[in-house]
């Protein structure tokens, strides 16, 4: 599915679906793109859990502003996370990501992680880590 098919499994809408990559749902749970390749997005070495590390300085735009504001509210409320994983049809175009290439110019899949529920752990406005467990039993 698209990511506003996504982000409406969450009960939230995007402000634009052409730049923003995250939301406040309507349970005041962050919602938010993030990529499901590594070294973004790893598991813990030793515990169930995904670890996601990001920087928001690698892009900028609208998208980009209104993240930072988002993780700003997330951080202070200590808002649970909801991730909706975006993935590049085309894995070897991720290394274009990190050096700062536009998103929107590559073909990609997303897919909500309903089970998944997250904590932001850092955010000094910049870097950001956010530990997701699975909710299953």
């Amino acid at each position: 599915m698209g990511i506003v098919d996504e982000f409406k499994r969450f009960n939230a809408e995007l402000k634009n679906p052409n730049w923003s990559v995250s939301s406040i749902s309507s349970n005041d749970e962050l919602i938010v793109s993030l990529w499901g390749h590594k070294p973004l997005l790893s598991k813990h070495p030793t515990e169930r859990k995904q670890i996601y590390r990001d920087r928001i300085d690698r892009w900028s735009g609208n998208g980009c502003n209104e993240f930072k504001r988002n993780l700003d509210l997330a951080f202070t409320a200590k808002l649970n996370i909801r991730p909706i994983i975006s993935i590049l049809n085309k894995s070897s175009d991720f290394q274009h990501i990190l050096d700062g290439k536009d998103a929107s110019q590559y073909p990609k899949r997303f897919n909500a992680k309903i089970d998944w529920i997250g904590e932001l752990k850092i955010w000094d406005g910049t870097n950001f880590e956010i530990e997701f467990r699975s909710e299953r039993i």
